[in-house]
């Protein structure tokens, strides 16, 4: 049985953006991940060894960060997309990003990637 991991809401400190400021100072980016996998195993075991374990994709998020900037958001995305796909459990994945802009008149800008294996 397919069925989806929701990790809402994820602030994970990043460098990304453009400008000096921006890559130089780490700024709180929120995700919200949708993991598809296939939870027959452990639905049928009821052991955290057969399904994805959200901790551990929030400890490689985190990792993600340290020493490592982007420019763009859309390459942030992908990068974490990339990161849950790694998962041998995941088969798809959608990553939604917020970043909050001071400069413009809106809470934050987003950007969707979604990537299957």
């Amino acid at each position: 049985m397919i069925g989806k991991i929701f990790i809402n809401n994820l602030r994970v400190k990043f460098n990304v953006g453009i400008t000096e400021i921006e890559q130089e100072t780490p700024q709180n980016i929120t995700f919200d991940i949708i993991c598809c996998a296939d939870l027959d195993e452990c639905i049928k075991k009821d052991n955290i060894d057969y399904a994805v374990d959200y901790r551990e994709l929030d400890n490689q998020i985190t990792l993600l960060s340290k020493g490592k900037k982007f420019q763009l958001i859309e390459t942030l995305a992908d990068a974490v997309a990339d990161v849950c796909l790694s998962n041998k459990k995941i088969l798809k994945v959608e990553v939604k990003l917020f970043k909050r802009l001071r400069s413009i008149s809106c809470d934050s800008v987003a950007v969707e990637i979604i990537k299957s294996k």
